[in-house]
């Protein structure tokens, strides 16, 4: 992912979610990668996944208010960004 290779990003995640199923940072960094690519139903579901297994993982909300701000759903992504603050100042 650090040099902007999205693609090959998702191949190597995919493979981290097979050994891993339950991994959420590996779920995170495929739906990421996905929305850089414009991918952004896949990158909710894997964002939405990541959350699911790890409901304070702070940057998946962070990413997922990204996506939706992207597909102009404004309300959810405003929800994802207060969660992700309200989970910061803890």
């Amino acid at each position: 992912m650090q040099a902007s290779q999205f693609a090959e990003a998702i191949v190597e995640f995919d493979r981290a979610i097979e050994l891993r199923p339950n991994f959420p940072l590996a779920l995170n960094g495929r739906g990421y990668a996905r929305m850089r690519l414009g991918q952004y139903k896949q990158s909710l579901s894997d964002f939405t996944s990541a959350i699911r297994l790890n409901p304070s993982y702070t940057n998946a909300y962070h990413n997922r208010a990204a996506a939706f701000r992207a597909i102009n759903q404004l309300v959810e992504a405003e929800a994802d960004s207060v969660k992700e603050r309200a989970l910061s100042l803890r």
